[in-house]
C-alpha cells in the first residue's frame, strides 16, 4: 500500500482482539523500547510517536521535553520500512505512527503555536529596527563648520581691511616670513602664534600702520624663492602683549626677484605676483550664434579632436575630478553638509589642499599659472593608487579610502597647538600599526566636542598626531585619527609591470621634477 507524506496510518482490528491486546500491552514497560530500537539510525523518513490520550494514565513526559509538544519523540527509520508489514507494530498499542517525509504533519493547534511565535519575533524584530531607528535619529553628524572657526583660541578681534589684490605680473616690495615646511594656499585660512619679540614687532608693526593687513609668506623650502601674500583677518594680543595670535588667509603666489631688508632689518624682498591663467577662454565661441550650437556641432567648426578641447574644458575637468572625490566625501555631499568650490581656480587649490601630496608635487603645482594644467596634473595623481605610510619607518598606516570629512576644507585643516607650534592635519576614520601615548584630553582641542589622544608609530615610535574621540552619545563619528603633513608620506603603488607610473612620467615633462630626489 503506497502511503503519501504526512498521511496516517492505521490497522484496523476487531474490538475484543483490541480490548486484550490493550490490557496485555500496557503492562509491558519494554515494549516502547522495543519498537524505538527498531528505528533508530534509519536515514530518510521521520516518525513522530504520540501517546494516545487514553493509555497516558494522565501521566505526562513534559519533564523531558521542554518545547511542550506533548511526548513528541522523533526517529529516522529506513526509507523501504513499512510497518503494515511488522506484526509487532498495531495502533491498539495505543501510539498512532506518521510517516512522513521532509517534515512532520502537524495538527491545526501546532501550526496555530507556531505562527503566534513567528508574530512575536516579528513584532520583537519590528521592535528593534524602531528602536535603532530612534537611536540614529537621536544621533547628529558632527558640524563640519566648528574646527574652521579656531574656537580654542579664545576670542580674537577681528579687523577691518582694504583689501589690497595686486594686479598680476607686477614687482612689488612686500614684508615676507619664512615659516620652516609652512604651506600656505591661496583661499586657505590658518592661525598662527608669535612669541619671539622679532617676529610680533614685525606682525604688530603690519597690524597698526598698514591699512591691508598684508604680508608675504615664503612657503615650502627656502630655495624654492616661492610664497603666498597672506591677508590678517583676525588677531589676538596676549594680556601682558607677550605673544599674539592670528588668522591668515591666502590670495595670492608670487615669486622672490631679489633679497633685501629694509631699514628696520626686516626681510622684505621684491616679489612678482604670479597670474592665473584660463585656457579656456582662447576656445570661446566668437560669434554669439554659437552658443546655441550642440557640442558635437561646435567640434566641426574646428579642426582639433573634441578630446583635446576637452582638456581645456574647465567643467569636464572639475567633473572628472569630482567623481574621483566622491568617496571620500560622498557621505558629506549626501547630506548637504560640505559643497565644492564652484570657481575652477578656487577648487584647483581646494584639492591641492584636500591631500597631502610630497612638497616636491605640491610646490610644483602651486608654481603652474595655468589652471587647465593644474587640474589636468591633479586628475593624473588622483587616478593613481596611492597609500599613506609612517615617513620616518613606511610602516603601513592607511589607503586613500579612509579619508574623512570632518571639516568645511575637506580632509584637510591646519591648527596651531599652545606652544604656537603650526600642525597641518589630514583627517581618516581608519588607522592602523599605532600606539597611545598619552591620557584622554579635552584641553585645547581642535575639534569641539572631541578629546585628543596622542598617537606614536607601533614600530618606530615616531609621532604622528592624535586620535580623537567624543563621550557624547548624540555626535557621530564616534572617534577619527588626525595625522600631521610632517609624519606621513603618500606612497604611490606602482603596477606590476612598470618601474614607474604614467603621473611621475607627466610631472618630469610638465614640471621639471626629478622623482629619483623624492
Amino acid at each position: 500500500m503506497n502511503r503519501h507524506p504526512g498521511q496516517q496510518q492505521q490497522q484496523q482490528q476487531p474490538p475484543d482482539q483490541q480490548q486484550n491486546e490493550d490490557n496485555n500491552d500496557n503492562n509491558d514497560p519494554n515494549r516502547l523500547i522495543n519498537l524505538a530500537r527498531r528505528f533508530i539510525q534509519r536515514p530518510f523518513f521521520a516518525m513522530r510517536v504520540i501517546n494516545d490520550n487514553n493509555n497516558n494514565n494522565g501521566n505526562d513526559d513534559d519533564h523531558y521535553d521542554e518545547d511542550d509538544d506533548d511526548d513528541e519523540v522523533i526517529w529516522l527509520p529506513d526509507d523501504d520500512m513499512n510497518p503494515d508489514d511488522d506484526d509487532d507494530v498495531d495502533d491498539n498499542f495505543g501510539l498512532r505512527i506518521n510517516l512522513i517525509v521532509n517534515d512532520f504533519d502537524r495538527d491545526d493547534d501546532d501550526d496555530e503555536d507556531f505562527d503566534d511565535n513567528d508574530d512575536d519575533d516579528n513584532n520583537g524584530n519590528d521592535q528593534m529596527d524602531q528602536e535603532e531607528t530612534q537611536r540614529n535619529e537621536n544621533q547628529t553628524n558632527y558640524d563640519i563648520s566648528l574646527p574652521v572657526e579656531h574656537s580654542y583660541l579664545g576670542g580674537l578681534d577681528s579687523v577691518d581691511t582694504a583689501r589690497r589684490l595686486f594686479t598680476p605680473g607686477t614687482i612689488v616690495s612686500l614684508k615676507t616670513l619664512y615659516l620652516n615646511g609652512m604651506y600656505l594656499i591661496p583661499g586657505q585660512e590658518i592661525p598662527l602664534t608669535f612669541s619671539n619679540r622679532i617676529t610680533l614687532q614685525f606682525i604688530t608693526t603690519i597690524i597698526e600702520h598698514d591699512d591691508s593687513r598684508t604680508f608675504g609668506i615664503r612657503i615650502g623650502r627656502f630655495e624654492d624663492r616661492f610664497g603666498t601674500t597672506a591677508e590678517i583677518r583676525s588677531y589676538s594680543f596676549k594680556d601682558d602683549r607677550s605673544s599674539i595670535t592670528i588668522k591668515v588667509q591666502g590670495r595670492q603666489r608670487f615669486t622672490i626677484i631679489d633679497d633685501r631688508n629694509n631699514e628696520q632689518g626686516e626681510y622684505q624682498p621684491n616679489v612678482q605676483i604670479l597670474s592665473e591663467l584660463d585656457m579656456h577662454d582662447f576656445f570661446r565661441p566668437i560669434i554669439q550664434s554659437e552658443y546655441r550650437l550642440s557640442k558635437k556641432s561646435r567640434s566641426l567648426l574646428t579642426p582639433l579632436l573634441s578630446n583635446s578641447i576637452d582638456q581645456y574644458d574647465n567643467q569636464i575637468l572639475m567633473s572628472r575630478l569630482k567623481m574621483i572625490l566622491m568617496k571620500i566625501f560622498e557621505y558629506r555631499l549626501k547630506n548637504e553638509e560640505f559643497s565644492y568650490p564652484v570657481d575652477a581656480i578656487a577648487f584647483s587649490y581646494f584639492v591641492l589642499m584636500a591631500i597631502p601630496f610630497p612638497d616636491k608635487i605640491k610646490t610644483s603645482l602651486l608654481k603652474i599659472d595655468c589652471v587647465n594644467l593644474r587640474l589636468r596634473l591633479e586628475t593624473s595623481l588622483l587616478n593613481e593608487n596611492f597609500k599613506f605610510v609612517c615617513g620616518t619607518c613606511r610602516q603601513n598606516l592607511c589607503d586613500r579610502n579612509s579619508f574623512l570629512v570632518m571639516s568645511k576644507l575637506g580632509t584637510s585643516g591646519t591648527f596651531v597647538n599652545s606652544n604656537g607650534i603650526v600642525h597641518e592635519l589630514y583627517t581618516f576614520s581608519k588607522v592602523e600599526n599605532t600606539r597611545r601615548v598619552s591620557l584622554y584630553s579635552e584641553d585645547f582641542s581642535w575639534f569641539p566636542n572631541y578629546g585628543w589622544i596622542i598617537i606614536n608609530c607601533r614600530q618606530c615610535r615616531t609621532h604622528l598626531g592624535w586620535e580623537f574621540e567624543t563621550h557624547k552619545p548624540n555626535i557621530v563619528p564616534k572617534k577619527f585619527w588626525a595625522l600631521t603633513k610632517n609624519s606621513i608620506s603618500l606612497l604611490f603603488q606602482y603596477d606590476e609591470n612598470c618601474d614607474e607610473s604614467y603621473v611621475y612620467k607627466l610631472l618630469e615633462q610638465d614640471l621639471n621634477v626629478d622623482i629619483n630626489q623624492w
